[in-house]
């Protein structure tokens, strides 16, 4: 065991050494660590791809709105606003803001594929905090149907069993089992372990000084008294001061060429292939990740929609369904607003908003409201076609009716046109070609009726 301890670096230097637990799920971790290259589950945000992709998913959550909502007897939708909605959107406990909070939630997931949240309540019964917990001090326990979850204990919460009531459980999109979730970096581990293990080699490859271009050598018979000069006369013109200085060799040392050079050393292509298989088990745009290798503005607007789409419209909804079911009566329930991130460029966002007010689904309000525009008098009514009614004084339309703006028009060209040649063949040609749609027109509207009849009425 001493030998083990001392390998392990577990050892106490002193007599009163006292035992170490290698059941201690910290030790454990700290040795998965230690035999899978030091990639665990502490050690995984050292990786810059990891760290890059675990910022993106948590802050993009963190910066989206969560509201609460409830059906109303009229069919519509209201927004809740009491103690239990505000922990969704100002304060879920008294040290951290939503922000806060939810960024944690999702580092949680991510990384230890669990996150869990006490329920605070006051002696009303009503949630008044969420409590993040450790969830590398969670255990899961199901017996029968029924589950439970042991907690170690922390600096703020003492080590008690929670009923399932009293928890919000999160867990990642790959599931261990039913019960939890399973780490990302777990899955990743293969991987990031390569990765890491490039970067060791090529910073071992420079520390050991194979990366000079050249190097010098020594004849036999040379003197060490040569040897030791030239290594003095290397060490004072090192600096900035010196660049450039020549060098006088003694005799017996020769300067010789590396034939590995700095190029051939490139290690780009690994660390970038690294990066390229974390981004996609992560589900993160390379765009996103300051990856623009490959980018263009189309391909890195198209990256935002795939975030949002693909990546964080899955988070949302696995969140939403836990604070759904865990605070909510039935019926109610929290979302979280996503327009932000589906809002697209400003063309396209317009483009939208156009066809939305033309057809009377949003006011010209609700676009400047979304735009984060104060409202203007007179801009709260629909708008509707006028090819599909008629405007009165007051504004309003009325008498929907697509046929009798266009019957007006041929009445006119018609009565024109025999006021000015008279009643000729050219006249009435021209006459049945304009009245023709008009009187198909009118059929379909339940006016029935011949072409000659209606040239005949635009006459009289």
């Amino acid at each position: 065991m001493g030998r083990i301890m001392r390998f392990l670096g577990l050892e106490k230097r002193d007599a009163q050494a006292a035992a170490v637990d290698l059941s201690d799920p910290a030790v454990i971790g700290w040795l998965g660590g230690v035999l899978d290259g030091g990639v665990s589950e502490e050690t995984a945000t050292t990786c810059v791809a990891v760290l890059a992709c675990i910022r993106v998913r948590a802050e993009t959550l963190a910066s989206l709105p969560c509201h609460a909502y409830r059906p109303n007897e009229d069919g519509g939708i209201d927004r809740i606003e009491d103690g239990t909605a505000d922990l969704l959107e100002r304060r879920p406990n008294d040290f951290m803001t939503p922000y806060q909070f939810w960024a944690w939630k999702q580092q949680s997931e991510d990384i230890h594929g669990n996150a869990y949240a006490l329920k605070i309540r006051n002696g009303r019964g009503q949630v008044t905090q969420l409590w993040p917990l450790n969830a590398t001090a969670m255990t899961v326990k199901h017996v029968g149907g029924k589950m439970a979850y042991q907690y170690a204990g922390d600096d703020d919460i003492p080590a008690q069993l929670i009923h399932p009531s009293d928890l919000l459980h999160f867990k990642g999109s790959i599931l261990k089992d039913p019960f939890e979730g399973e780490s990302l970096v777990r899955l990743t581990k293969g991987t990031l372990k390569l990765g890491k293990e490039a970067e060791q080699f090529f910073d071992m490859l420079l520390n050991n000084g194979n990366h000079f271009p050249t190097y010098i050598t020594a004849e036999p018979g040379t003197s060490p008294r040569a040897v030791e000069d030239f290594k003095t006369q290397l060490k004072g013109k090192a600096g900035l001061w010196h660049a450039g200085e020549t060098l006088v060799f003694g005799p017996g040392l020769r300067p010789e060429q590396n034939k590995m050079t700095l190029q051939e050393m490139d290690f780009s292509p690994q660390l970038r292939w690294n990066l390229e298989q974390v981004s996609r088990i992560w589900r993160v745009p390379l765009p996103i990740i300051n990856d623009l290798t490959h980018g263009t503005y189309t391909n890195s607007e198209q990256a935002s929609i795939w975030l949002a789409q693909y990546t964080m419209t899955p988070v949302c909804k696995a969140t939403e369904q836990v604070l759904s079911l865990g605070l909510f009566p039935r019926g109610s329930y929290a979302e979280f607003n996503m327009d932000g991130l589906q809002r697209g460029d400003y063309n396209s966002r317009t483009a939208g908003y156009l066809r939305m007010t033309s057809g009377g689904i949003m006011t010209r309000n609700e676009v400047r409201r979304k735009e984060n525009l104060n409202p203007l008098p007179g801009l709260d009514e629909p708008l509707i076609s006028l090819a599909n009614g008629t405007v009165s004084e007051d504004g309003s339309v009325v008498n929907p009716n697509v046929v009798e703006p266009v019957a007006k028009d041929a009445r006119s060209r018609i009565a024109a046109r025999f006021a000015k040649d008279g009643p000729t063949e050219r006249s009435w040609e021209f006459a049945r070609t304009v009245a023709a749609p008009v009187v198909e027109s009118l059929a379909l509207a339940g006016i029935v009726g011949t072409v000659d009849e209606f040239v005949e009425a635009c006459i009289e």
